[in-house]
């Protein structure tokens, strides 16, 4: 602790001290002085003032009333919102049923007829098709994974295209290097 806040812990224990030692002292002071009121029999009752006694009761009987339409307020809100949560737990569920049964009928139009086998691709090749893409999702084009699986989906003949750009086959060639 700080030597100030030291100071001011010592300042305030000899305050409460100084006052805890003399109250005695200036209570009988003021007795005898006549400086301590004493009440008289004006300021005394003697029991129950009786016109208060209504006032009071009728206090109390407010006071029970607006409690009363306090907790009946509160059991109706509670209802309500026990109904709202069923209501939207019951249109949640419908609105599940129906994403469900559309997405079934959006995918069952979706899917692609089955084409003649000879004209379907080789198994090979879609897996490399879906690998190719699963490697596009995470890296860029020039990641290595990509141009190996990309190389070994395309046909010999489309390698070797004269119509690729340049940028594009130094790309390969740096990623061919890069793999080796």
């Amino acid at each position: 602790m700080s030597v100030p806040g030291v100071l001011y812990l010592l300042i305030a224990s000899g305050a409460c001290a100084a006052t805890f030692f003399s109250l005695p002292f200036w209570r009988e002071w003021s007795r005898r002085t006549g400086l301590m009121d004493e009440p008289g029999a004006r300021k005394q009752h003697r029991g129950a003032m009786p016109a208060q006694l209504d006032a009071n009761l009728r206090t109390l009987d407010r006071f029970q009333k607006d409690l009363n339409s306090i907790d009946d307020s509160i059991k109706s809100a509670e209802l309500t919102q026990a109904e709202e949560r069923k209501n939207a737990a019951e249109e949640r569920r419908a609105l599940q049923d129906l994403m469900l049964s559309q997405s079934a009928a959006t995918t069952s139009a979706l899917q692609p007829q089955p084409l003649d086998p000879k004209l379907q691709a080789p198994p090979r090749l879609e897996a490399l098709k879906q690998e190719l893409a699963r490697l596009r999702g995470t890296f860029n084009e020039n990641y290595p994974d990509i141009v190996s699986t990309h190389e070994s989906k395309v046909p010999e003949s489309r390698r070797t295209n004269p119509i690729e750009p340049q940028w594009q086959r130094q790309s390969i060639n740096s990623a061919r290097q890069l793999s080796a």
